[in-house]
């Protein structure tokens, strides 16, 4: 999984250096999208050699997949507007377009609720590592 993700990573960032050659971009959105890899890059590159080796690397991933987990428990415990651990249909509707679209799906059970656990494995699902 990680090495999926650095490898992807290391292609965006090395596509994005080859685009900047041939876009047609106004020269402010290219330094500006320049400015932010570097400065991305800079925070993983924490012992500063210029590489990005795996212990910075999953340093980075543990520290983005924490802030991952914390904004979907922030967004869950504001649709779950009655505190009860799961999402009504009405709920869901309210929080979220695709969460209503899909919640049959979704609730694997059949209780006509969503569980935190139900939503991340449909993410899971949609997004396979």
């Amino acid at each position: 999984m990680h090495t999926k993700i650095f490898v992807a990573t290391a292609l965006l960032i090395a596509a994005s250096s080859s685009f900047a050659k041939d876009d047609t971009r106004p020269a402010a959105e290219v330094q500006a999208e320049k400015t932010y890899i570097d400065t991305q890059f800079a925070k993983l590159d924490t012992n500063k050699d210029g590489k990005i080796d795996k212990t910075e690397f999953a340093a980075f991933m543990t520290t983005f997949l924490k802030q991952k987990r914390d904004e979907f428990d922030k967004s869950f415990d504001a649709a779950d507007t009655n505190h009860d651990g799961k999402l009504s249909p009405s709920e869901a509707a309210k929080a979220n377009p695709m969460l209503s679209k899909n919640f049959k799906a979704i609730d694997t059970n059949g209780d006509g609720f969503l569980t935190p656990v139900e939503i991340r494995a449909a993410i899971n699902k949609q997004h396979p590592q």
